[in-house]
């Protein structure tokens, strides 16, 4: 929809690339790093990145960040 025919109203009812790979079955995570999805993240899984911790495997040789 293009800036000069944008309907807040009709945007929010319409579904955009992450809902979509959600629906397919996909587990879909947005990782916020600069303020707000801006209502891209609504409907779907989301997190501030500075809250993320990762899960590290760690022996004597060092530590493995989990890739998931």
């Amino acid at each position: 929809m293009p800036r000069q025919h944008y309907k807040a109203n009709l945007a929010k009812h319409q579904e955009g690339l992450l809902d979509i790979l959600q629906r397919a079955g996909l587990d879909v995570l947005w990782r916020d790093n600069d303020g707000g999805c801006k209502g891209v993240c609504e409907r779907i899984r989301h997190a501030e990145v500075q809250d993320w911790t990762p899960d590290l495997n760690c022996n004597d040789d060092g530590c493995v960040m989990k890739v998931y």
